[in-house]
């Protein structure tokens, strides 16, 4: 993977940690690494901090040399009044205690701030994703769009697999 292409994509929601007892704390992470930077990403929403040691390095160095750390660790405030007035506020304050007031995974429709152990286990991830791989879904989309107008697949499918054969870029279908 060419590094100059990375883009993470994190799959966190937010709900009530006290509505979640059954959950544990994400622990899934990934390294960005791109553009001279080398940036711990966590998927409890707090980045740039691995255990207690900075992990934003502008410029990266090998790992293990010495380096400088701009950041030490940043974490997603979110806070709002509910329809009785109420103010509320999920936050990281850089996972003190081991809580979190962020979880991973989709919350319910019906309301409720609820899930499960497995459900956050699931969804405890942080999805890696090249340049290659946001071309490939914008193309399926487009060719989405055309079948639901009313285009004929087959006409398409053929003329994009044999321009694969003569061109050398490879061709999403």
């Amino acid at each position: 993977m060419r590094s100059s292409t990375a883009i993470l994509f994190l799959l966190a929601t937010t709900s009530v940690a006290a509505q979640l007892t059954d959950c544990l704390p994400p622990v899934s992470q990934a390294e960005l690494d791109i553009n001279n930077v080398r940036a711990q990403i966590n998927n409890g929403l707090q980045h740039f901090e691995d255990n207690g040691d900075a992990a934003y390095q502008v410029p990266k160095v090998a790992i293990g040399e010495p380096g400088v750390h701009s950041i030490y660790a940043d974490g997603l405030w979110i806070g709002g009044y509910s329809s009785d007035e109420q103010l509320h506020l999920a936050a990281i304050t850089y996972r003190s205690g081991g809580s979190t007031d962020y979880y991973p995974g989709p919350l319910r429709t019906d309301g409720l701030a609820e899930s499960n152990e497995d459900v956050c286990e699931a969804y405890d991830n942080v999805y890696v994703v090249d340049r290659s791989d946001a071309i490939l879904h914008r193309e399926y989309q487009l060719l989405l769009e055309q079948v639901e107008a009313g285009a004929d697949p087959s006409t398409w499918m053929l003329s994009t697999c044999q321009a694969s054969k003569q061109e050398p870029e490879v061709v999403f279908l």
